[in-house]
């Protein structure tokens, strides 16, 4: 998050001469592909860059601009859909959670997840009662709202 919002800060620095694109970018589709597929390893904006071939400012201004949040806080929004997905299907431990789903720690786990969430991970746990996980599960705009989208492959892939 730091560095996205670091190569944000020096993009929004640098005099920006060229036009907005109107057009959602050719790689924009291939950088959600990459985040979702790598979201349990550590992703850095200039290593996504170099993925998608971009300069790093470009691809964080314009995520920015497309999303209205940082790549990290994609990234983090990722991994707490992975993980409330295996909450609600597991019986893993929350130390186990968060290592699959790219949190440095637990503690890092709970703290992202609280913020975002306004519970703890055992708190939602508990919340969620076995009736009702069904009803989560086939809800998946509310766990994936990027992907339940239907006009967001068609408006990227322009």
């Amino acid at each position: 998050i730091i560095e996205s919002s670091v190569v944000e800060f020096l993009g929004a620095a640098l005099p920006n001469d060229r036009r907005e694109e109107r057009r959602v970018p050719r790689w924009m589709p291939h950088c959600i592909d990459y985040i979702e597929a790598n979201y349990a390893t550590s992703i850095t904006v200039r290593a996504l860059a170099v993925e998608l071939n971009v300069h790093p400012v470009h691809v964080a201004r314009e995520f920015r601009r497309r999303f209205g949040e940082t790549i990290g806080e994609y990234v983090n929004k990722t991994r707490l859909r992975a993980a409330c997905n295996q909450l609600l299907t597991g019986v893993d431990r929350l130390a186990d959670v968060a290592a699959t789903n790219g949190f440095y720690d637990q503690s890092h786990f709970v703290r992202v997840f609280k913020a975002q969430l306004a519970c703890v991970p055992s708190e939602f746990r508990r919340l969620v009662s076995q009736e009702s996980r069904e009803d989560v599960r086939s809800n998946w705009r509310v766990l994936a709202p990027h992907r339940a989208n239907k006009n967001f492959r068609s408006r990227t892939s322009t």
